[in-house]
């Protein structure tokens, strides 16, 4: 095991909140898991209840960047998001294989029989691509700022190009994925205060993309100039800062399938749902309300009486604090009956065993620990809370560290005290500590 790996799996036992993967933001009901399916191994995160509605993620991302409409839509419809082959906690890209027939091998196992598609970038490919290979499973398209299949794209000369063939040849990944950013895909966002830091984490997450073999095949034949047989409701999203080749496609889209509705997101890149979230939400939100006619619910259900967020905060606060101090006596009082996580290597640990990991001495010490960008969404008597935690320590070895992760908590109101029923993280990175000689 590398001392990376050693750090990471210490690190997360020991502050057992902070080990799990991502579970959806609906807590009664939610779900987690890894399908094994068409030869690879496909994460996924299930909320909500109603018609299902799936989203696909741009290229160099994975799921998180649904982040927003992950929550937003699973109010009123259930709502999926997974890992496409190769990027964040799905298995890397081996042998050939067409990320449309993945989807479908997950939304069979799902046992989905129909859904609307929301894809963006490379997603909006992938929906496009499986709307034309398998219509019967397809209620409706949402198509934002999406690739084609076949597409002829123009050939660019700009530097960004350049710093990325060069990266690539020396097997850099992360400076790979830096210089995307610098594109006129990305840049928008880049350079955006609301999104450029989560963009960054979620790039530099799946630098690997960069530098791994790229075995996926194009459908065929393609879909460019097959775009007519689409015959589900369309609706086409694109910022106006876009790259002009997506311009190009969506207006090809709005021109070849019919009834296909296009708008134009004022201000916003490539990168609209994290760029602009709540305009992107009310769009998509509207289009399906008028497929399904069902009221889309903008709020939270109320809370319990004398429940705020405030006091969501301070639980958190309250554990990372008994984690820090391996004080297992108050973990008992916090963590309820039933808690649990899931590893990211997809291992469940029950409370007992969370417990334990506090209780046995390791030659790792956590130092501090430091929080920031916190969220908090109360549900009846659940709290989902969300936050960027860094774990300063030193390894067995002496050398100091920093743990980075994105956290979510999900809590439940029992009697007068907020009690812990699961926690699951996703980790951003590990570096040492440059403040720590």
């Amino acid at each position: 095991m590398s001392r990376v790996t050693w750090v990471s799996r210490c690190s997360i036992g020991l502050l057992g909140a902070l080990a799990i993967l991502l579970l959806p933001a609906d807590a009664d009901g939610a779900r987690s898991g890894t399908a094994a399916v068409n030869g690879t191994r496909l994460y996924y995160e299930v909320a909500g209840e109603g018609e299902p509605v799936v989203l696909l993620e741009g290229g160099q991302c994975d799921r998180r960047m649904w982040d927003d409409q992950f929550a937003d839509f699973g109010r009123t419809y259930r709502v999926i998001r997974f890992d496409v082959r190769g990027f964040g906690s799905s298995a890397p890209r081996s042998g050939p294989f067409e990320s449309h027939e993945d989807l479908f091998a997950l939304l069979e196992f799902l046992g989905v029989s129909r859904a609307h598609l929301v894809g963006l970038s490379l997603g909006g490919r992938i929906a496009i691509d499986f709307a034309l290979t398998h219509p019967e499973k397809v209620r409706s398209l949402v198509l934002a700022g999406p690739g084609l299949s076949g597409f002829p794209w123009s050939e660019t000369h700009d530097e960004w190009v350049g710093r990325v063939h060069r990266a690539v040849a020396r097997g850099d990944g992360k400076a790979a994925a830096l210089a995307w950013l610098d594109s006129n895909y990305m840049k928008p966002a880049a350079a955006n205060p609301r999104t450029s830091r989560r963009l960054r984490e979620l790039v530099v997450a799946n630098a690997r993309t960069w530098t791994e073999p790229d075995s996926e095949q194009e459908l065929k034949p393609a879909a460019y100039g097959r775009l007519s047989e689409i015959r589900v409701p369309t609706l086409l999203i694109v910022g106006s800062l876009d790259n002009p080749d997506i311009h190009r496609i969506v207006d090809q889209l709005a021109r070849d399938v019919p009834g296909a509705r296009k708008v134009v997101i004022e201000g916003a890149g490539h990168m609209v749902n994290m760029e602009e979230p709540a305009r992107f939400s009310e769009i998509v939100l509207g289009f399906l309300q008028g497929l399904s006619g069902k009221s889309v619910v903008s709020s939270p259900k109320s809370s319990p009486a004398g429940s705020e967020p405030s006091d969501v905060k301070a639980a958190v606060e309250e554990l990372r604090d008994a984690g820090l101090r391996r004080d297992v006596e108050a973990l008992e009082r916090l963590y309820a009956p039933d808690y649990f996580h899931t590893n990211p290597d997809g291992s469940t640990m029950g409370r007992e065993q969370v417990l334990d990991s506090y209780r046995i001495k390791t030659e790792m010490t956590i130092i501090s620990v430091e929080a920031d960008e916190w969220k908090a969404i109360l549900r009846g008597p659940f709290a989902v809370a969300s936050e960027r935690v860094a774990l300063h320590g030193r390894s067995a070895d002496g050398h100091p560290f920093i743990s980075r992760y994105r956290v979510t908590y999900v809590l439940e109101r029992r009697g007068r005290s907020w009690c812990f029923v699961n926690s699951h993280s996703s980790l951003l990175g590990i570096e040492r500590d440059p403040s720590t000689p």
